[in-house]
């Protein structure tokens, strides 16, 4: 169903946690009343003793975390598929997360980089033209705002300097669509220039690559490339994007964190009454974009010059 509706990642995350508990139980069906709070401590031990890959690496609490809320999500769309309780037929009796309860996910270890680094990494330059290109995407990534990569891929063109899409990381769970509005900076309108995509897309990497998933894998080859060669601490790849805009806007340039979270494209639950009688401003994103590339073109010196 998730296929057919489009939200094709979801399914294939669903799919992913229903092997998993296949490979845990050992049968392919698993009646409803053996799913018990018993059955969910004892598969999530064995998940945090699974080791996977050629390295044996063990299975993290994130993961886990991840599986858990997962599982939980099919579990209740279970109960709303097959109970009904207006006429007294309730096949799927036990709830098993209210007596096991889903671990909070540890805090993941964010991705930044300061301005000193994404400047060597916007003023390099390689012999491999996939290199140079993997440093234009993660730029324009930076400029968009940490843009992920499924809509940097599937990007169109801008309309009076506006660059407007839908987040698909988010778009079917929120009612706005997610949809976010960048205004294209001159750093940003260079380099679209060199990308010219056909038609209605903004870059040509749609011809280049026949999906997301291949952009992806190549666009993060040349990161680490890149980050190899400047001799970075950790292996760079597009996940540094996002952090590190968000990173520099509040550390450098005091960007407040509600326009921050707006920028991100976070939906804030708390707000979300309020926020649906305000119609979105998306100017704040762009004054605040402006600060953040502003500092990245400031010189190194001037970024430690003490304020009187």
């Amino acid at each position: 169903m998730l296929k057919t509706s489009g939200q094709m990642k979801t399914s294939v995350i669903y799919q992913t946690a229903i092997n998993s508990i296949k490979d845990y139980h050992g049968q392919t069906t698993l009646p409803f009343k053996q799913f018990n709070a018993k059955f969910l401590s004892n598969y999530e031990k064995w998940l945090l003793n699974k080791k996977i890959g050629k390295t044996e690496r063990v299975v993290g609490a994130t993961t886990v975390n991840s599986y858990m809320r997962t599982i939980r999500a099919i579990f209740n769309a279970a109960r709303v598929e097959y109970n009904n309780e207006d006429i007294d037929d309730v096949r799927i009796k036990n709830y098993p997360f209210r007596k096991y309860k889903i671990k909070e996910a540890p805090l993941s270890a964010t991705k930044e980089l300061d301005a000193k680094t994404i400047r060597k990494i916007r003023d390099s330059k390689w012999k491999r033209k996939l290199d140079n290109q993997a440093r234009d995407m993660f730029m324009i990534s930076f400029y968009l705002v940490g843009i992920n990569t499924i809509d940097l891929y599937n990007l169109l063109k801008p309309v009076n300097d506006i660059i407007t899409y839908n987040r698909a990381k988010t778009d079917s769970r929120r009612n706005d669509k997610a949809e976010m509005q960048i205004r294209v900076e001159p750093e940003l309108k260079q380099i679209i220039e060199q990308y010219q995509g056909l038609d209605d897309k903004c870059f040509n990497i749609f011809q280049q690559y026949s999906n997301h998933e291949g952009f992806t894998r190549a666009f993060n080859n040349g990161l680490k490339r890149i980050g190899k060669e400047l001799q970075l601490p950790r292996k760079l790849t597009t996940y540094f994007v996002r952090d590190s805009w968000a990173t520099i806007a509040s550390n450098d340039c005091e960007v407040l964190d509600d326009h921050i979270e707006m920028a991100l494209n976070h939906s804030i639950q708390k707000k979300k009454l309020t926020l649906g009688y305000i119609k979105k401003d998306f100017s704040k994103v762009w004054k605040a974009n402006r600060k953040v590339i502003d500092f990245l073109n400031k010189k190194e010196e001037e970024e430690s010059v003490p304020v009187s």
